[in-house]
């Protein structure tokens, strides 16, 4: 096995998420050459929105007043929330193969950096860091033939009143947290610890992702064409999908919550977009997935889903098919 540590001179959030797919499949071509290895990229961005893969951007952001403020939209791969980045950010990207992956690793060189800058965090949930109660960083995953990525953003100094004036979250998801606002959930390292800056930040994270290991990092090289092949589908506007339709409808069960909103043409479902914290992330893919280009119409969607329940490859436990049951009677619901 080998590490490597990139940071990256671009503040253009494209670029970035484009070298971090591209770090993806150089790992992957490590491991067809039977090769192990564990990296970690830190990057800042220009001032960006960045949205989860399957997220309806007019249900998260103010569209209109981004593009007046020239701020980008940028559409990732992995799931979760919308998320405001500037340059009071600093983003990091674990990779490695799913043989030696470990998400807690990846927290702990994170909670060893902040506390050798004074700062005593936590891990809420399963994708956020605390420091006195606050969000000081978000985090997303995804695994994508046999290689897994977590990044997630760590809040400096950042520009937190336009960030709540951007984003436009539903108000259930802070109601059980009795949370009222963005700004009133989020905090800033420098207003805890004034002292703390980005650079500082980040050379403790290298030093804890160096300690973590105990062995010299290596130069890597990517692939460029596999780079730019990358960049040009982030930017392109059918990946980005601005002009979704402006719905959305909230389903709760017993394990987790599902928001969707549908987009069709001509009677047919195009895209379903959703944010969940459902743990069954592949049989969702399967599911909704599966519901793509199938007509409108209640019969039709139901015998689709009966069709995917009784072909998934995947165990589904009575409290699952009864929460995905519910998800597809509001689907149903949505459309009459």
């Amino acid at each position: 096995m080998f590490n490597f540590i990139e940071k990256s001179d671009s503040t253009d959030p494209y670029e970035n998420l484009a070298y971090e797919s591209a770090l993806a499949e150089f790992i992957r071509c490590e491991i067809q050459k039977g090769k192990s290895c564990y990296g970690m990229f830190l990057w800042r961005s220009d001032s960006a929105i960045v949205f989860g893969r399957n997220q309806n951007i007019r249900n998260e952001c103010k569209i209109n007043l981004a593009k007046k403020k020239g701020i980008k939209l940028v559409r990732r791969k992995t799931g979760g929330g919308a998320v405001y980045h500037d340059l009071g950010n600093l983003n990091f990207s674990f990779l490695a193969s799913k043989d030696i992956y470990s998400k807690e690793k990846n927290f702990d060189i994170i909670l060893k950096a902040l506390s050798r800058l004074g700062l005593r965090a936590e891990i809420s949930g399963r994708n956020d860091i605390l420091v006195n109660g606050k969000k000081i960083s978000g985090n997303a995953y995804s695994i994508e033939k046999g290689v897994c990525i977590h990044h997630g953003t760590l809040l400096v100094n950042l520009d937190t009143t336009l960030a709540a004036c951007l984003l436009t979250p539903p108000e259930t998801k802070f109601k059980s947290k009795g949370i009222v606002s963005v700004k009133s959930r989020i905090i800033n390292l420098k207003d805890i610890s004034p002292n703390v800056d980005i650079q500082t930040l980040g050379d403790k994270v290298i030093e804890a992702f160096d300690e973590a290991f105990d062995s010299e990092t290596e130069d890597i090289e990517i692939n460029k064409d596999y780079y730019q092949k990358c960049l040009n589908k982030l930017v392109s506007e059918e990946w980005i999908n601005i002009n979704a339709i402006d719905c959305e409808v909230l389903v709760e069960s017993d394990i987790g919550f599902f928001k969707f909103s549908v987009e069709e043409d001509n009677g047919i479902i195009k895209k379903i977009f959703y944010e969940s914290d459902i743990l069954e992330v592949e049989l969702i893919e399967h599911i909704i997935g599966g519901l793509v280009e199938v007509t409108l119409d209640e019969e039709s969607i139901f015998e689709k889903y009966q069709h995917l329940i009784s072909t998934s490859p995947f165990s589904i436990p009575d409290k699952v098919l009864d929460a995905f049951n519910k998800i597809v009677v509001a689907i149903i619901n949505c459309i009459k």
